[in-house]
């Protein structure tokens, strides 16, 4: 069991603060990051006076975060704000920052996360003031190396799935996808592979939208694609490097991905990150089987014939 890496703190009775103190990583965060949920859906829980009406996400000690925390914390400050209440979120100052920190930073505002931050936040500060636009180009100009370059495919982005067209985000993001990726895809394999990006995000948001918040007005989803370059291909030094970082990744057992072998056969891939907070199959499925119990034999299973 991973240890968590969020350190919660009520500095009033109506004021929370979250900090993540080391890297945010999908073990930790699908194991710890319920609770923070649960005191943001029920603001007015006997320990919060009158109620929680505002909620401070402290990344400045973090250094990396995954995706699928990122985007789900975004969500959670979008249904907050909703409320309505006030959220903020401390970055990392670059001043005096590690290595490490800058690229953060830089992954942070290259993929675009950052410009979630600033679009449901309700303000984005470091140690020196308040964060904006031009910080985040700042950020995304830094000298330092991601582990994974050329990797952008689809940025990060938060929508309401109840008030947007599918069909129509879809298509826009997959064009932009094919502008950002057609010199990395062989040109043999670019035509169906975007097809199938598109059908998968399709058929993911349209289940988000469907299925997600069957008592809700709001339908948040959040999503992002990115091109993880295979090792077939590449120089000698350049294959060295990525083998490094792919073999450190492949013991750090605290995030789903994909075999090592997987990638050392192809050229590349895409990784597709689609999120919500909405109900799960499992509530799903508790519902639909105390409703038909009884009425279908053997349900929710086959009978056998």
């Amino acid at each position: 069991m991973p240890t968590s890496p969020f350190q919660v703190y009520f500095p009033t009775k109506s004021q929370l603060t979250i900090t993540i103190t080391e890297p945010l990583r999908d073990a930790a965060w699908a194991a710890y990051f319920g609770e923070i949920q649960y005191y943001l859906r029920n603001q007015t829980l006997e320990i919060f006076d009158p109620k929680l009406m505002e909620v401070v996400f402290d990344l400045s000690p973090c250094e990396w975060a995954d995706p699928l925390p990122l985007l789900s914390i975004i969500i959670a400050i979008a249904e907050f704000q909703d409320a309505p209440n006030k959220t903020r979120i401390k970055l990392p100052a670059i001043k005096n920052s590690s290595l490490s920190t800058k690229r953060f930073l830089k992954y942070l505002a290259k993929e675009r996360f950052a410009s979630q931050f600033l679009k449901f936040a309700s303000e984005v500060f470091d140690d020196d003031g308040l964060v904006t636009e031009n910080h985040l180009e700042n950020y995304e100009n830094l000298s330092t190396e991601l582990a994974y370059v050329n990797s952008t495919c689809i940025p990060a982005e938060i929508i309401d799935a109840k008030s947007i067209n599918i069909e129509d985000i879809v298509n826009d993001k997959i064009q932009y996808a094919e502008s950002r990726l057609g010199a990395d895809i062989p040109f043999w394999a670019r035509e169906n592979l975007c097809y199938r990006l598109k059908v998968l995000l399709r058929e993911t948001l349209l289940n988000v939208k469907t299925h997600a918040y069957p008592h809700q007005n709001l339908c948040y989803a959040g999503f992002y694609v990115r091109y993880r370059e295979g090792l077939t291909n590449k120089s000698k030094e350049v294959h060295k490097t990525m083998l490094e970082v792919l073999k450190k990744e492949d013991n750090h057992l605290s995030c789903p991905l994909l075999p090592l072998s997987y990638l050392e056969e192809r050229h590349g891939c895409f990784e597709v990150f689609v999120i919500d907070s909405g109900i799960g199959m499992s509530q799903s499925m508790r519902s639909v089987i105390r409703t038909n119990k009884g009425t279908v034999p053997g349900y929710p299973f086959r009978a056998s014939s």
